[in-house]
């Protein structure tokens, strides 16, 4: 049974920080290598394809929770107190900005169950009215960022979900080639 969150030694470029109850951080790594980068490829293929419609498998089982921080000092005070009252489960996700300049900082959760994402929503309520704070926590899909564009609104995925109209493909496949380019 996880006792405790271990923090991610560094940021990523972009100002990430992760954390896991596994000190070895196997799950993230595991998630990254086994689920994401596929899952970018399928898309990849897809739009080369030349699909209309977009086969989504993993990004149907893949969420978010969000806590919106005021700073990277709430971030940690949230998931101290998150380990001490809640973590009786493998948890993981990633705190700070995927932008430097931003007026805030945000806890983000991942889960791949629908069960899990409710349960890490209540209790990330019930944390930040320990703490006292007013903050926002809101749910969405784990790739809603790279699908959103082309797929629209994440509540309305199917299993075959149309390209928005007027989607730009082959912009969005030399993005697609640059994020896995700089992954690999």
């Amino acid at each position: 049974m996880p006792s405790n969150i271990y923090i991610g030694k560094r940021s990523s470029k972009e100002g990430w920080i992760s954390f896991e109850s596994d000190p070895h951080h196997k799950r993230t790594r595991d998630d990254i290598y086994g689920r994401c980068l596929p899952c970018i490829e399928n898309l990849r293929k897809q739009l080369i394809a030349g699909k209309k419609e977009i086969q989504l498998k993993e990004p149907l089982n893949c969420w978010k929770v969000t806590i919106i921080l005021k700073n990277l000092d709430e971030c940690y005070e949230f998931l101290s107190l998150y380990e001490n009252k809640y973590l009786f489960r493998d948890v993981y996700g990633k705190f700070g900005s995927g932008r430097k300049d931003a007026d805030t900082k945000v806890t983000v959760f991942h889960t791949q169950s629908e069960k899990e994402r409710d349960t890490l929503y209540k209790e990330a309520k019930e944390c930040l009215m320990v703490l006292g704070r007013e903050r926002n926590v809101f749910i969405s899909r784990g790739c809603a960022n790279l699908y959103g564009d082309i797929l629209g609104d994440w509540k309305n995925w199917k299993v075959f979900t149309p390209l928005k109209d007027g989607v730009n493909v082959r912009k969005k496949i030399e993005m697609l080639n640059k994020l896995l380019y700089y992954s690999s």
